[in-house]
């Protein structure tokens, strides 16, 4: 089983991640003591409401915060959800490469095939050098997961 994330999927996820980071003025109305700070710099950093934004800076400073000090604070989570991203995709593509013998390193080794041989009755199984598809000691492919995906369709 296999599954693929696009830029796009992984964009929309941090995207609604980080929107929930913020705050609205119905929320600064009813309790803004309640905001954590990590939502009321976003969305003074963020925010085109002045209304919203001077209400976020009063309960700020209210709290002991520097409004400038938001604009860090907000780039410093930009930035660890995107390291966050960048470990998710990295990890996916390497989960992807392993159940896919795309390789690492010098990409080659060995692997299983199966085939039908033409002096034998039914399948056989044979390890082959993935570097140029040449038969190989079976020992070579001891441990490896017994399957055809290096090769499907190779006849000898």
């Amino acid at each position: 089983m296999h599954e693929h994330f696009s830029r796009g999927a992984v964009c929309a996820v941090l995207s609604l991640a980080l929107a929930g980071c913020t705050t609205s003025s119905s929320q600064m109305a009813k309790a803004p003591h309640k905001v954590p700070k990590s939502a009321l710099c976003r969305s003074f950093v963020e925010t085109k409401d002045d209304t919203l934004r001077y209400n976020i800076q009063v309960e700020l400073v209210r709290r002991g915060i520097q409004p400038a000090a938001c604009d860090k604070m907000v780039q410093d989570q930009n930035n660890a959800a995107a390291a966050l991203v960048a470990v998710a995709v990295i990890g996916t593509a390497v989960a992807v490469c392993a159940n896919n013998n795309c390789g690492g390193g010098s990409g080659y080794g060995y692997a299983w095939d199966q085939f039908q041989h033409p002096n034998a009755y039914g399948l056989m199984w044979a390890c082959r050098s993935r570097y140029n598809g040449q038969f190989a000691e079976n020992y070579h492919c001891n441990g490896l997961p017994v399957n055809d995906h290096t090769w499907p369709g190779w006849a000898l």
